[in-house]
């Protein structure tokens, strides 16, 4: 019991992080620079490519934060077996 609760606590704990990092690159990719502020096609295409690289941190965040969510629920259903018969 003491141990799975450690684990599953330690696993919120990062997840609340991931959570953090996907609110900070949501922001930096929404605050990055639109291409219709540029005045240039180079300066349009720098910014373009920004986007789509904040836009790719963004997901790959959401994607570990999706395999840190999925960890604790198998840490909580590897409990709730072990547990199940102690109450039967």
């Amino acid at each position: 019991l003491i141990k799975a609760q450690r684990e599953v606590a330690a696993y919120e704990r990062k997840r609340d992080a991931m959570k953090g990092k996907v609110n900070a690159a949501e922001t930096t990719r929404v605050g990055s620079a639109s291409i219709f502020g540029a005045e240039t096609i180079g300066q349009k295409l720098y910014n373009a490519a920004r986007f789509a690289q904040a836009g790719a941190r963004e997901a790959a965040f959401k994607t570990e934060l999706a395999m840190v969510e999925r960890q604790i629920l198998g840490f909580k259903e590897e409990f709730g077996t072990e547990m199940y018969p102690v109450f039967q």
